[in-house]
């Protein structure tokens, strides 16, 4: 039987980062041999990931790295079973190197939103794949890891912003265009910080009137109609767009009332500060994740 010395077992823990008495077990198992260990320990936290990958993983965090020029950004959420593990710092350390790999590799996201399915958990992540990193992690915090979804965009001529907010429960990600002028001045980003903060707190679903569904409209329009039953056709359908318009401004964030100027959309807000910086200012996309919601 080989002697298992502390500094092998130091070296075993720095590979994997199991546990001292984890690493020592499986060195006495493998006799010694590393390399043996280190798939023992491998094969015993698939094990463990397995017996608890049925359980409600609906805590975590939300993470976001924006690259130096502006140009590409990522937001990634990552759920756990417990707030005190989303706190974990090994926990949100690896929320956090996963949102600076989706930001500089296009290997799981090239552009737009991706949920994590079973093929993305196979992308080669460092020496692992996406899916033994996480088992690794299960093994590490005791929980059930899910890596729910993840947001990368790249903007050919404008900018990638994004805001995590307090207690990374919710996060955005926006492009915006505007001309390259008006991207260089400080005041542009307060209007993104601006447009990120309003994304956070009024969750619209939609973009603009036409992202729309043509089905919720007409769904819409149904129930205004049976509400005002017996109204003449003239003047229901002037009651019916007043609703709609209502509806849109719930819904659709370019027509949002701006929650620090409420009487003005975001929309005008917007066309109020391009014309003050010199230039159209846009918002091209957006998406929001809040941990634990359901995917669309």
């Amino acid at each position: 039987m080989a002697e298992i010395t502390a500094s092998m077992v130091k070296e075993l823990r720095n590979k994997t980062n199991a546990g001292m008495m984890e690493c020592k077990k499986a060195l006495t198992e493998a006799n010694g041999d590393i390399e043996q260990a280190e798939v023992i320990l491998r094969k015993r936290g698939i094990a463990v990931a397995a017996k608890r990958a049925g359980r409600a993983a609906k805590e975590g965090v939300v993470a976001s790295v924006i690259s130096s020029d502006g140009k590409i950004g990522s937001l990634v959420e990552v759920n756990c079973e417990t707030d005190f593990v989303a706190r974990n710092e090994t926990f949100t350390g690896f929320a956090d190197q996963l949102a600076q790999w989706v930001t500089e590799d296009k290997a799981l996201v090239q552009d737009g939103l991706r949920v994590i399915d079973e093929e993305a958990l196979k992308t080669p992540f460092g020496e692992l794949s996406l899916g033994e990193t996480i088992t690794s992690l299960v093994t590490q915090t005791g929980e059930n890891v899910v890596f729910q979804r993840a947001a990368r965009f790249q903007s050919a001529s404008g900018r990638v912003v994004s805001y995590i907010h307090m207690g990374a429960k919710v996060g955005v990600l926006v492009e915006m265009n505007a001309p390259a002028e008006v991207l260089a001045k400080p005041e542009f980003d307060n209007v993104s910080k601006d447009v990120t903060l309003q994304i956070a707190a009024s969750a619209p679903p939609y973009l603009t009137r036409d992202e729309v569904p043509a089905q919720a409209l007409e769904q819409e329009r149904e129930v205004y109609r049976s509400q005002m039953a017996g109204k003449p056709d003239n003047i229901l359908d002037k009651i019916i767009e007043g609703k709609l318009r209502k509806f849109y401004s719930e819904v659709c964030l370019v027509d949002q009332p701006f929650v620090k100027e409420q009487e003005i959309s975001i929309g005008k807000y917007l066309e109020q500060q391009g014309k003050a910086l010199g230039g159209p200012i846009e918002i091209v996309r957006f998406v929001r994740f809040q941990v634990g919601q359901e995917n669309d």
